[in-house]
């Protein structure tokens, strides 16, 4: 099996779906086929192109996943005029306040969100021991990254009374994400739990990114690069099997990628690539091997837990239950 095809419709919208393996690849090619009410608003308004200037303000080279997108503000409400949305959104957001009118005049459409530099911590740990026991000590890892959120400002003005008027909004909540921060300028908003990177990106000082080609020329696009993060979690598993698993998967994985916006004759088109590592064998025969020795793996892992509980006699029968009375006298 190489190809697969497949098609359906949903709320207006049909879709189809091209589904390949080839070498060293899975990609699927999709078609959303707008109906005339959502292809005119989409006319009238089309989707705005991704910036590769966008993309390579990220002041990182350990970028592990991004998102990107480019939409049209003016675009945005018209949807919601189509669909009946607009007096509900109106309704809720002008308790505030605050309009969509007001949301459109402070927002270009630009808006990115960037994860990157994972770092597993480890502490050590105490439990105290059971009844007189000797305590028992453990390593405790803990993941850390750096997320960075990105929209571009079209006025400022307008953007500062949205911010208060969330702040407003939030109350208390807005102390539960301790470390988080933000700056804004005439071109920007940026949030985000590192204040270097939300500047770097504010100054334009970024890093040029090996994945711009690939998500430029259209309107949406995620990418994530499964090498960096497997690199990143190694190390932090005591287990054996589960060490076992990540190398595998390292053998196997590389990156993937997802792009879509690309608005022609009244349809959507988008796309979607898996890599793998391997590139000269084809991706259909690498997943059934892949999924072969993985089963494998977890097999022999709990035969060996099997074996630890018989040895401990956690699986041994309970040898406190008391026998029912007999029956004779």
């Amino acid at each position: 099996l190489r190809n697969f095809q497949s098609t359906g419709i949903l709320y207006g919208v049909m879709a189809g779906i091209d589904l390949l393996f080839d070498n060293g690849k899975i990609t699927m090619k999709g078609k959303q086929y707008l109906n005339e009410q959502l292809a005119a608003v989409y006319k009238k308004y089309p989707p705005k192109k991704i910036s590769a200037d966008v993309i390579n303000r990220i002041p990182s080279q350990n970028v592990l996943g991004v998102l990107a997108l480019n939409y049209s503000p003016e675009g945005l409400k018209e949807l919601l005029k189509l669909t009946g949305m607009d007096g509900l959104a109106n309704g809720f957001i002008e308790k505030s306040g605050y309009s969509i009118d007001e949301f459109i005049k402070a927002n270009k459409g630009d808006l990115i969100v960037a994860v990157s530099d994972l770092v597993v911590n480890a502490r050590e740990e105490t439990i105290p021991g059971y009844n007189g026991g000797a305590p028992y000590k453990y390593t405790k890892t803990t993941p850390d990254v750096k997320v960075l959120f990105a929209t571009s400002v079209n006025d400022k003005a307008a953007f500062d009374k949205l911010i208060t008027t969330l702040s407003n909004e939030m109350g208390d909540q807005k102390n539960m994400a301790p470390g988080v921060t933000y700056q804004i300028d005439k071109n920007w908003f940026v949030a985000g739990n590192s204040a270097d990177h939300i500047t770097k990106f504010i100054n334009g000082n970024g890093t040029k990114q090996p994945f711009t080609s690939k998500m430029v020329d259209q309107s949406f696009g995620m990418y994530m690069d499964f090498q960096k993060i497997m690199t990143g979690v190694q190390g932090s598993s005591t287990d054996s099997s589960d060490r076992e698993a990540l190398e595998l998967s390292q053998k196997m994985w590389q990156d993937f990628l997802v792009t879509g916006g690309d608005f022609t004759n009244s349809t959507f088109s988008s796309y979607a690539e898996i890599n793998m590592v391997d590139k000269g064998t084809n991706s259909l025969k690498q997943l059934n091997q892949y999924a072969d020795k993985l089963s494998t793996i977890y097999k022999r892992k709990e035969e060996k837990r099997k074996r630890e509980r018989a040895i401990d006699g956690s699986d041994a029968p309970d040898t406190d239950v008391i026998a029912p009375p007999s029956d004779k006298n």
